[in-house]
């Protein structure tokens, strides 16, 4: 199977981007004025012991892909209430030559390892399906991490990265402004293993998404 396509599979479930925000139509945002993003919490790839939805905040999760428990680095098994407990946001500005992005997160799973990953959309954009998509890959980190990074002990973390116009690492390319795509997803996803892979997220049952940043564009 395809990496792209393979790639879509694991991640694509019921969610759906609300309308903003959103810059106007044919109006590229002010070079150096940021956009703030408010964090999106997913319940995509979890489950409870009867593979059913979790609804209860003390309900023990599962992976959906595999059934495996999604534990926490301290070997605990994760809680929907601990999983739905991060909150953050994000600053996105086109300045000279590119993209700068500006992540901040609160309540994580303390020393958990994290990936980022970005999806971008044509016209129409995401409609629980990926049927518009033109371009996904790693979101790489200023720090040199790569699109990698460790929650805090106490489930923080503070990041950027900078998109210039380049190729994506699995699909498509971006240009110096990502606001001149359509639409565009900054996702997490939290590796149940410790383990990451670079360019691809692993295994479907080693990872599960927790979170993602959605906006519009041009």
């Amino acid at each position: 199977m395809p990496l792209l396509i393979l790639f879509i599979l694991v991640v694509t479930g019921c969610y759906r981007v609300v309308d903003g925000p959103r810059r106007d139509r044919g109006n590229l945002p002010t070079p150096g004025v940021p956009l703030h993003v408010y964090l999106v919490p997913s319940a995509l790839h979890i489950e409870d012991k009867d593979r059913m939805n979790p609804v209860d905040n003390a309900t023990l999760l599962w992976n959906k892909r595999g059934h495996l428990p999604i534990l926490a680095p301290d070997g605990h098994q994760v809680t929907l209430g601990e999983f739905n407990m991060v909150a953050g946001g994000a600053e996105v500005t086109c300045v000279n030559q590119g993209t700068t992005i500006a992540i901040s997160l609160q309540g994580l799973i303390p020393n958990g390892v994290y990936s980022l990953w970005i999806f971008t959309f044509k016209l129409p954009g995401f409609h629980n399906n990926f049927a518009h998509l033109i371009g996904n890959g790693v979101l790489k980190l200023t720090n040199g991490a790569e699109n990698i990074f460790t929650a805090s002990s106490n489930g923080s973390a503070s990041l950027s990265a900078f998109m210039h116009a380049q190729s994506l690492s699995i699909s498509g390319s971006v240009g110096d402004c990502l606001f001149s795509e359509y639409e565009i997803h900054i996702m997490a996803a939290y590796h149940l293993n410790n383990v990451t892979h670079n360019g691809t997220p692993g295994n479907p049952d080693s990872w599960v998404t927790q979170f993602f940043f959605p906006f519009r564009g041009n």
